[in-house]
């Protein structure tokens, strides 16, 4: 009996100590899991911390590039709305010495008309002198022959 006992004590601690090493490797094991977890949640909370920054990167890049575009618009605007107003006052220069080139032409013509017309009027009066000095020479011949 005592052999027996001492059998059964010895399979006992024998359990006991299975069991013990048992607990203590599935301790290990949770503490394992455990820390698995938490470094799952680090990585996990890291990354969606990283992917917060980039989106908030992007964002601000988005809103640097919206001014970026803005500007650029703004400063073509300006540059077609100068160009415009450069070419209509091209327009009004252009129609103003076209105006005065008009006006010249017109007062050249009525100078160069006027001097025609008087060159006519010299002419027909050279000729009428002419005529009438012809006319007393024949009166004065003809007074003479008398």
């Amino acid at each position: 009996q005592e052999l027996t006992l001492r059998a059964a004590r010895k399979r006992h601690d024998q359990w006991a100590r299975v069991m013990q090493k048992r607990d203590l490797l599935e301790a290990k094991r949770d503490e394992e899991r455990g820390r698995r977890k938490n470094e799952d949640r680090t990585k996990l909370v890291s990354e969606l911390n990283h992917q917060m920054e980039e989106r908030e990167m992007a964002r601000r890049e988005a809103e640097r590039q919206k001014i970026k575009d803005l500007e650029w618009l703004q400063s073509r605007q300006a540059r077609e709305a100068e160009e415009i107003r450069r070419e209509r006052q091209m327009k009004k220069d252009r129609q103003a010495f076209l105006r005065e080139e008009i006006s010249r032409y017109a007062n050249r013509k009525d100078q160069l008309t006027k001097e025609s017309r008087r060159k006519e009027r010299d002419q027909e009066l050279a000729v009428l002198r002419l005529a009438d000095r012809r006319y007393q020479e024949e009166q004065e011949r003809q007074h003479q022959n008398r």
